[in-house]
């Protein structure tokens, strides 16, 4: 099952947290580089209750990381953290990345096709050929 699990408030992260699981995995480019709630939402969803509620974590670390840039709590939290987090960077893997590839696939849609499935929320990409 894959859940987008960023929002913290969001519905995917709430059922993803509530999903019965042997084995959890999350996977992001770049975890504590955007905020620490995205940190939060991913931790909490692999190991819940790691951070403590999410009004202590606030208080505890988002606020005078986010806020305050407090090296102290940007320290505790990155030792809290690491035993869970494998990070490479680009310059490590960049010599197993295939070679960049692109196209650009268009489709034609009947302008009535557009609007109904538009208005019904039922749209979804047609196939490439």
């Amino acid at each position: 099952m894959k859940v987008t699990i960023s929002k913290i408030l969001g519905t995917d992260h709430q059922s993803g947290v509530a999903t019965p699981a042997v084995t959890r995995i999350a996977l992001s480019g770049t975890p504590v580089m955007n905020n620490t709630f995205d940190l939060y939402a991913q931790l909490d969803f692999l190991l819940p209750g790691i951070f403590g509620s999410r009004e202590f974590f606030k208080r505890e670390y988002a606020d005078a990381i986010d806020r305050d840039q407090d090296t102290v709590k940007i320290e505790a939290l990155r030792k809290l953290t690491a035993p869970f987090i494998l990070r490479r960077t680009k310059s490590q893997v960049a010599r197993d990345l295939p070679e960049k590839t692109e196209w650009y696939c268009g489709a034609k849609w009947a302008l009535h096709r557009k609007r109904s499935t538009m208005r019904s929320g039922t749209a979804s990409a047609p196939a490439c050929s």
